[in-house]
């Protein structure tokens, strides 16, 4: 765009015109500054559309799981029920002279066909739980799906709305530049003195004549005048020179703006910006994941440095507790720290736990931190591992590091071994071979046995790991077993007494 120099001109209304430009510069300018974010929306969408067909893909996943789960459960139920009938037809074959050694040998039987009979319980059980799973998932599939099309439909919406957008804001920037160059050029051009030039301009035809005011008594073709009238009419030949010098370039911007008045190197580059929206619908392309959850966010350093301190005081945090390395990455993940706090709040996760365990707000998606405490819980449609949520309170930066599929897969696989007493850290260890340190939870345990007045913790976390290093509320569990004083005692007299503990535990 060429730049007036409005302070050499010699033009009469230039502080007039320079007013007119300056705001309507400042107009385009400010409109298109609206749109800067006009990606963030077909963004989300995308973001959205690409989290459902994930999680279509884990439902698949786990009917496929379950079907062979429920497969193997009719294989072990036939098994047992065909041990039953061997053991019943072998119960009639037994003949002894000895009644008692008779009965001893049929009581024997009676027992592994109870054991058997209660085998099948079980695997009945588990039987109606996997139906129950099945239906569910095929339900959560459905939903999945039906949302997933009304997603592939906005973002065909909102594609549509941007490419408008863009053309829009293509033929605004286009008009400005258009103007203020034809403007300079007017400035900037001579004025064609004489009365053979004023001739020559008088037979070009003026497209706009109704709306340049022509006085009655001048008409140029049909008399000539001396040079001394031509110069009492000067002002009127200005208007036509200028008229016609820049009626090919300015001849459109003068009338109502209208998409038919788009030129055609404009149109090309229109076609060109639709052909490159619909290269969005290509599987082959990946929205950055950078993009998916701060690009809505405007902050700038200021609003964040307020912003994160005060959603944090609202919940109970002094920010100040977090380290400077923290607060960095509080700060650089505003987005998701906020979602991911809205999450743990969700689920009733104390957040004054966070203050030692700050990666949870930023080292892992939201949707992949929501999806995992519903698995490790029992989400709203009866779904999930069934661990109760204080299971997760002292290994929440430990969760990041978990893959949700790997963790159903190996909690799919111990499904017949998982009870009351199997333990979340067990199946987070099985899931990710990395996972060995846990320290939150170890630090938790050794401050509970502290606080219970117990003196040799040292040597318990050196002897006795498998103790110590316990799901927290097992080891809690463990504790109100025993009377207090009487547990204290003995272990501050002699810690070999931990192992009759844990066996006890295991056995009630």
């Amino acid at each position: 765009m060429k730049q007036i120099n409005f302070e050499s001109s010699s033009y009469n209304h230039k502080e007039e015109l320079q007013t007119f430009l300056n705001s309507f510069n400042d107009l385009v300018e400010k409109y298109n500054k609206n749109f800067d974010n006009r990606n963030v929306a077909l963004n989300r969408i995308k973001a959205d559309i690409t989290r459902k067909k994930n999680s279509i893909g884990k439902l698949e996943a786990n009917e496929i799981e379950l079907a062979r789960r429920e497969e193997e459960l009719k294989v072990l139920k036939e098994s047992a029920n065909s041990d039953i009938k061997e053991l019943e037809a072998k119960k009639k074959t037994i003949d002894y002279t000895d009644s008692e050694v008779m009965k001893m040998e049929k009581d024997d039987i009676d027992t592994l066909i109870g054991s058997k009979k209660n085998k099948i319980n079980k695997i009945d059980a588990k039987m109606e739980v996997t139906r129950t799973k099945l239906t569910e998932n095929k339900d959560s599939k459905e939903i999945c799906v039906n949302e997933l099309k009304s997603l592939e439909e906005k973002k065909q919406a909102e594609e549509e709305s941007l490419f408008k957008t863009q053309a829009i804001l293509k033929l605004t920037e286009d008009v400005r530049e258009s103007l203020n160059n034809d403007v300079y050029n007017i400035l900037s051009g001579s004025y064609p003195k004489g009365e053979k030039k004023v001739e020559e301009q008088s037979t070009i035809e003026i497209t706009p004549i109704e709306e340049v005011p022509i006085e009655p008594e001048i008409k140029i073709e049909e008399q000539e005048e001396p040079e001394d009238v031509i110069a009492e009419n000067e002002n009127v030949v200005i208007d036509y020179t200028y008229e016609n010098e820049a009626e090919d370039v300015i001849e459109e911007p003068t009338n109502d703006i209208e998409p038919t008045i788009i030129s055609e190197s404009i149109e090309e580059e229109n076609k060109q910006e639709k052909d490159d929206l619909k290269l969005l619908d290509s599987n082959d392309i990946d929205l950055p994941e950078e993009t998916i959850p701060n690009e809505e966010a405007s902050y700038n350093d200021d609003a964040m440095r307020k912003l994160i301190p005060d959603d944090f005081l609202k919940e109970g945090i002094d920010f100040q507790k977090f380290d400077e390395v923290t607060k960095m990455k509080l700060f650089e993940n505003v987005d998701r720290v906020l979602q991911n706090m809205s999450v743990l709040k969700k689920h009733h996760v104390p957040l004054n736990l966070t203050i030692r365990q700050p990666k949870v707000y930023y080292d892992i998606e939201t949707q992949d931190l929501d999806d995992l405490l519903n698995i490790i819980t029992t989400d709203d449609e009866g779904n999930g591992m069934g661990f109760t949520i204080d299971y997760v309170y002292y290994i929440l930066d430990d969760l990041v590091k978990v893959n949700i599929d790997r963790l159903i897969d190996v909690y799919n696989n111990e499904f017949m071994n998982v009870n009351s007493k199997f333990g979340l850290i067990k199946l987070l260890k099985m899931a990710n071979s990395n996972l060995v340190d846990f320290k939150i939870n170890r630090e938790t345990n050794v401050e509970t046995l502290k606080s219970l007045g117990i003196v040799n913790t040292s040597e318990i976390e050196e002897k006795y790991k498998d103790f110590i290093n316990l799901d927290n509320p097992l080891f809690l569990n463990i504790l109100n077993l025993f009377d207090k004083n009487d547990l204290v005692s003995k272990i501050n007299s002699d810690t070999k007494i931990i192992p009759k503990i844990m066996e006890y535990w295991l056995n009630n």
